[in-house]
């Protein structure tokens, strides 16, 4: 961290050292998260499946640091509590209510909708682009596949979804975002808005962009606009209530309803989309 004469202020900006950071020797990681780690390490987890992220310092609040650990269908999150203790999640797949994944540039975020003993929890984490690769196992195994499933899906093909590059060649590589959760989509809707965004000179026309896409094992929903995107992935088993009104296109999971705006012209495309979703709801689901 920096320290900047003008105005004696703390240079907030991230650098290299607050960056994640996979563990290769156990001295490397804080002492808090030892005892929850060598736990795991007795039982056969390798040393790289930890990976240990620095508080970032910004000029108004401080990012807690983080350690994230994941062996066979398990992931363990741990905060320090104290410089010798750290609490845990332990977040097994089949526990798992749905994930939402955020990037903006090389900001990503992650959170993982799961139960526990009875009640819906919520843990969140952050990290830089650059190293998304270590957290990519984590978001695998939430979803039920293997750790090294594909671990960078922007190398794959989406075919079922292909005439979107015609409309929207940006939708259509954010589409392969749904092949996180798995590679068989059956059908898709895209929806696009146009709006003004009011700048200092003049109002700047911005497009925001939605995608659902219904897979063999869930539901995918995409919301992209600016530099960010932003996914939704809600396993069958999960969902609670699929259907559509004035406001909308609405999936409800856990403790929560997902909503996106559908254009007055595809109020008829999307009542039929909806149909076509809870039949494939109520067979993969049962």
């Amino acid at each position: 961290m920096w320290f900047s004469k003008k105005r004696n202020l703390v240079d907030s900006r991230p650098t290299v050292a607050s960056w994640p950071q996979v563990i290769d020797n156990i001295k490397e990681l804080p002492y808090a998260y030892r005892q929850e780690v060598e736990k795991w390490l007795q039982k056969g987890m390798p040393l790289q499946n930890v990976t240990y992220v620095p508080s970032l310092h910004r000029l108004w609040k401080r990012q807690g640091e983080y350690a994230v650990a994941w062996f066979e269908d398990q992931v363990m999150i741990m905060r320090e509590i104290s410089p010798t203790h750290a609490s845990k999640a332990v977040i097994s797949h089949k526990d798992v209510i749905g994930v939402e994944y955020y990037q903006k540039l090389l900001n990503c975020c992650a959170t993982v909708i799961y139960w526990e003993d009875g009640q819906i929890k919520r843990e969140t984490f952050q990290f830089n682009k650059t190293k998304e690769p270590a957290f990519i196992p984590l978001l695998n195994i939430f979803l039920g596949n293997t750790p090294c499933y594909k671990i960078n899906v922007f190398l794959e093909e989406n075919p079922v979804c292909l005439d979107l590059m015609d409309q929207s060649y940006r939708m259509y590589n954010f589409s392969k975002m749904a092949l996180r959760l798995d590679e068989s989509v059956e059908t898709y809707h895209w929806e696009s808005e146009r709006f003004l965004y009011p700048q200092k000179a003049k109002n700047e026309e911005k497009i925001r962009e939605y995608l659902i896409q219904l897979q063999s094992k869930g539901m995918t929903l995409i919301d992209a606009y600016d530099y960010g995107v932003g996914v939704v992935y809600l396993p069958w088993k999960s969902i609670a209530g699929v259907d559509s009104g004035p406001k909308g296109f609405r999936v409800k999971a856990g403790d929560k309803t997902y909503q996106i705006p559908i254009s007055e012209g595809n109020q008829d495309v999307i009542y039929h989309f909806v149909q076509e979703a809870m039949q494939i709801w109520h067979r993969k689901k049962h």
